[in-house]
C-alpha cells in the first residue's frame, strides 16, 4: 500500500520531467502540460508571497510565457516545481519592487507638486503681503509730521548717517534721535496692526 502510495506521489514529478524535456525541445504541449500541473500550487504560493491576486496571476502568465521564450536555455537537470516557484516569487517580488518605486516616484512627484505650489503661492502672499507692507509704510511715511518724515527718508532711503542728518537738517544729533523714534514709533504701530491684519504676526 505504501508502495502504491509513493508511487502515485511519484507521478507528478514524472509527468513535470516529461513536460521540461518536451518543453525544452519546442514543444507547446510540454508548456501547456506543465501550466495545468502547477497553475493552481503556483497561485497559492504567488498569493502567501503577496496578496495582489491580479498581479499574481499576471506573474504566474509571465513565468510561463518567459519559459516558452527561454526554452533553448533551461538545464534539463532541474526540479522543475522548484524552479517554477523561484521564477513566480523572483517575478512577484520584482513587480513589488516596481510596485514601491512607481509609488515613491509618484509621491515625490506630488510632495514636489504640492512644494511648488505652495511655495508659488506662498510666494505669490509674500509678495502681496511685501506690496501692502510697502504701501502702508509710504503711507504711514507721508501721513508723518514733515520733520520726521524728512530725518526717516534721510536715514533709511537715501541712507545717510545720523551725523549727516544733523548737518543736512541743521538741527543737533539728539533732535535727529528724537524725531526718528517718534516716527518709527508711530509707524510700528500701524504695521503691527497690518501684520496681525495679515496673520503674520501670533
Amino acid at each position: 500500500m505504501a508502495s502504491s502510495q509513493s508511487h502515485i506521489s511519484d507521478l507528478p514529478v514524472a509527468v513535470a520531467s516529461t513536460s521540461w524535456e518536451s518543453l525544452r525541445v519546442g514543444n507547446q504541449d510540454g508548456l501547456k502540460s506543465l501550466y495545468s500541473l502547477y497553475v493552481d500550487e503556483m497561485y497559492r504560493y504567488g498569493m502567501a508571497v503577496h496578496s495582489n491576486s491580479s498581479l499574481v496571476k499576471d506573474c504566474i502568465q509571465e513565468v510561463f510565457i518567459n519559459l516558452w521564450k527561454y526554452r533553448t536555455n533551461l538545464r534539463s537537470d532541474v526540479n522543475v516545481k522548484q524552479y517554477l516557484f523561484k521564477a513566480l516569487r523572483n517575478k512577484v517580488v520584482k513587480e513589488i519592487e516596481k510596485e514601491k518605486k512607481h509609488y515613491q516616484d509618484f509621491a515625490m512627484d506630488e510632495y514636489e507638486y504640492l512644494l511648488l505650489a505652495e511655495s508659488s503661492e506662498k510666494k505669490m502672499i509674500d509678495e502681496h503681503d511685501l506690496s501692502l507692507l510697502q504701501r502702508k509704510l509710504s503711507t504711514g511715511i507721508e501721513a508723518l509730521p514733515s520733520r520726521q518724515r524728512e530725518v526717516l527718508r534721510l536715514l533709511f532711503f537715501e541712507e545717510v548717517s545720523y551725523e549727516e542728518v544733523s548737518e543736512i537738517m541743521g538741527i543737533n544729533l539728539r533732535s535727529v534721535y528724537t524725531l526718528a523714534w517718534k516716527a518709527i514709533s508711530k509707524l510700528k504701530k500701524s504695521i503691527i496692526i497690518l501684520l496681525f491684519t495679515l496673520g503674520l504676526l501670533f
